[in-house]
């Protein structure tokens, strides 16, 4: 039976805690070794520092991929900076992401 992991970071992040992996094949190969059939998979880059800049790097990093599932960062539109959450919604889905992960607290 193959898995399917929801909770997976590719990029470089703050800490390095799970592994750190710069490109799908990277993270195909150690999903495959651990019998990882598919994951759900989140920018660190987003979910740390800057949101849409990770979620657009996401999407390059994932194109083709059919074991890999793109999974946005979305955090509120408090300062102005962000979309509002409609327009993250219409964009999310006119990149084929289906799942996301809020960060109420992004700084």
């Amino acid at each position: 039976m193959l898995l399917f992991d929801f909770n997976v970071g590719i990029g470089r992040g703050a800490s390095l805690s799970g592994g750190a992996f710069d490109t799908a094949s990277d993270l195909l190969e150690e999903m495959t070794r651990l019998g990882i059939g598919e994951a759900l998979v989140y920018h660190r880059m987003a979910a740390e520092a800057d949101v849409e800049k990770g979620n657009r790097r996401l999407i390059e990093l994932l194109r083709g991929n059919l074991r890999l599932h793109p999974c946005w960062a979305m955090a509120p539109a408090v300062f102005g900076d962000l979309p509002e959450a409609s327009s993250w919604v219409r964009i999310a889905a006119e990149n084929g992401v289906r799942a996301v992960r809020l960060f109420p607290a992004h700084s």
